[in-house]
């Protein structure tokens, strides 16, 4: 997947797309945006990096944020239904994907005097429509590596403990 060769000087000084975006930069997988720089290559990159095979959840529970971040919005509510005594179902009320540490689509926000990404127009971000949404992710998940610091065990190693300077 050919990646934009544009630098961000370049790109803050776009006519085309607002000011440092990445509008219409990525043709094969447009809506993915930015995730197109984790193509298949630098996926595979990744995955000589690993060394301890371990994965860590970044998600926050639904609940967690109580008030929510956006008061206009309640914090999702849990619902464990049964039609029969064979089944069950968890059924989630008020639940903004937007609203919590969970993947968000492309569609969520607009470009302040631009509109959505790519310039997708405001009719076919609707109910049932593919344009920008959430599945992408799951089409496609987004895949690479990170580095996980250990600030408590460096301060500790240095004789500075991280939660000892932070209850002070």
């Amino acid at each position: 997947m050919p990646h934009p060769t544009l630098t961000y000087r370049q790109l803050l000084h776009r006519t085309d797309a607002p000011p440092g975006s990445s509008w219409h930069l990525f043709p094969d997988q447009p809506e993915r945006g930015m995730a197109n720089f984790a193509g298949p290559e630098q996926i595979r990159q990744a995955a000589h990096e690993v060394r301890d095979g371990r994965a860590f959840n970044l998600d926050y529970a639904l609940d967690a944020f109580d008030p929510p971040m956006s008061r206009a919005r309640g914090i999702p509510h849990h619902r464990i239904t049964a039609k029969h005594d064979q089944a069950r179902d968890d059924v989630l009320d008020e639940f903004f994907l937007q609203a919590t540490t969970q993947i968000d689509g492309l569609r969520h926000r607009r470009a302040s005097g631009h509109g959505f990404y790519n310039a997708v127009p405001d009719h076919e971000i609707a109910p049932r429509s593919p344009r920008l949404g959430v599945q992408l992710w799951a089409e496609t998940p987004l895949a690479g590596r990170a580095l996980l610091i250990d600030i408590d065990g460096l301060l500790r190693d240095r004789g500075t403990p991280f939660l000892n300077s932070v209850q002070e």
